[in-house]
């Protein structure tokens, strides 16, 4: 009986740790391979997992994206799962072409499947930190529920920087409450993340209430390279997203 205890405390211990390692961050400490491995495994499970809302993810998302840019634009959809961002364009009637990336060729499948007809989305197994795009070749990029995934963040938004042309929209998401503190490291404040996205040259930064566990953040890519001295003009903030 004296070792029995100590046994059971350390299963339930090393259960914890396990939950703690694979679900509840979702592997996020264990590397990007094992991140991908576990959307790998639950692919077919996602959708009912999240339980998106159809008529949010167009009003919240297509709608805002389809306002801001003209028919015809490239959007690149990092980490973008199931196809969320090119299904909540096709449900808002926008005429955008899609760049759908992700490391999990798996749930890029389950997209397909999700969005019949893919016409305008094309589908890309890769890797966030080393984009598969020539610089300047996109009018928007969309990075929803991924930088908490990100071992570099500021590495990360440098390649969608880098792949923005002149002008162009990035649209993230920024985790908060209660994942601070389950995911230390991974998470960012409002005023830190704002200052990751100015060290790499974006403006006209605007945080919007999403989710209850994240918030939107819209920010451009200057027309032009800003010098120290220069000033982001406020006036011309993005628009907010629909509600």
């Amino acid at each position: 009986m004296g070792a029995f205890l100590p046994a059971v405390a350390l299963v339930l211990l090393l259960t914890v740790v396990l939950y703690w390692l694979l679900i509840a961050t979702e592997g996020v400490y264990l590397g990007p391979r094992v991140v991908t491995w576990l959307y790998d495994r639950a692919a077919s499970q996602y959708e009912a997992i999240k339980k998106f809302d159809p008529e949010c993810e167009r009003a919240l998302i297509g709608a805002p994206l389809a306002r801001m840019l003209p028919p015809g634009a490239t959007i690149l959809d990092v980490g973008a799962g199931t196809l969320r961002v090119a299904r909540a364009l096709r449900a808002a009637g926008a005429a955008q072409q899609v760049i759908a990336v992700d490391r999990s060729r798996r749930m890029l499948e389950e997209g397909r499947k999700l969005l019949p007809g893919a016409g305008a989305c094309h589908l890309v197994q890769a890797d966030c930190m080393a984009l598969p795009l020539a610089s300047g070749s996109c009018d928007a990029v969309t990075f929803l529920e991924v930088a908490e995934f990100v071992q570099n963040l500021g590495a990360a938004l440098a390649e969608c920087q880098r792949v923005l042309s002149p002008g162009g929209v990035l649209l993230l998401s920024n985790r908060k409450g209660w994942a601070r503190w389950y995911m230390p490291g991974h998470v960012r404040s409002a005023e830190e993340l704002t200052r990751m996205l100015e060290r790499e040259g974006f403006c006209e930064i605007v945080f919007v209430p999403w989710q209850v566990e994240y918030d939107l953040v819209l920010a451009r890519k200057p027309v032009r390279t800003q010098r120290a001295q220069d000033v982001p003009d406020q006036g011309q903030a993005l628009p907010a997203p629909a509600r």
